[in-house]
């Protein structure tokens, strides 16, 4: 177990538990491995929550300098940042930048229907209100509520494709830095993707950006288009 503390400039010690390096609890990853982390001043202490959509930091609180176990300094990028959240007290969430992830923490003292409106809106499912435009990565494939075999990417569909985006139309993204959303591929799609599209779409390392349509099916939903981003 790794003990990370860093000293900010709003007065407070932040002390970071993890097993792996710090890095972004999204609502796929759950609360596994790298995201078992806490955040604790003098007086309280603030767990990390996954979401599905990361709000855009507010002011910096200050810097993070983290340390070993035995309180010696780590080497490398072992460094964040703490930054308040839009509209939202210190005293209820934070968010914790580290190189390149975000992730938010909660105030341990508060039940989930105490938690501010913009974490509650940030853990909830992204619905379908409009239809959206949007370039991102492919993450995985779900078929039927389970991951397809590994390497089998002759899918007939309907099947539903899990996406992350930072850049796009109609999510809101003046509020969230970014946003994971289901949508499903149909017989409607164009094109329907092919198996050698989904091989290189869900590649485990580099994956290429996909540009993607989607429409409203009830609050789901369902792709237009999807291409390889230029």
């Amino acid at each position: 177990m790794r003990r990370i503390v860093g000293a900010v400039s709003w007065g407070v010690i932040v002390v970071v538990l993890t097993t792996v390096g710090v890095a972004g609890c999204s609502s796929r990853q759950g609360m596994e491995g790298e995201c078992t982390l806490k955040v604790r001043d003098e007086g309280a202490v603030y767990r990390a929550v996954a979401v599905a959509s990361m709000p855009r930091p507010g002011r910096s609180l200050g810097s993070a300098h983290f340390g070993d176990c035995d309180g010696s300094p780590l080497q490398g990028s072992y460094q964040g940042e703490l930054f308040a959240l839009p509209n939202t007290s210190t005293d209820q969430a934070v968010l914790l930048g580290q190189g390149g992830h975000a992730s938010v923490y909660v105030n341990t003292a508060l039940k989930m229907d105490q938690w501010p409106a913009l974490l509650k809106a940030a853990s909830q499912p992204v619905t379908c209100e409009e239809s959206v435009a949007f370039t991102g990565t492919w993450d995985i494939v779900i078929d039927d509520g389970a991951m397809p075999d590994e390497g089998d990417y002759d899918l007939t569909v309907p099947y539903t494709a899990a996406f992350t985006t930072a850049h796009g139309m109609g999510l809101d993204l003046d509020t969230w830095s970014r946003v994971e959303l289901d949508a499903r591929i149909t017989s409607n799609t164009d094109p329907v993707p092919t198996p050698r599209f989904l091989k290189q779409a869900l590649a485990a390392k580099n994956p290429p950006q996909v540009t993607v349509t989607a429409t409203c099916r009830g609050t789901k939903f369902d792709v237009a288009t999807i291409e390889f981003a230029d």
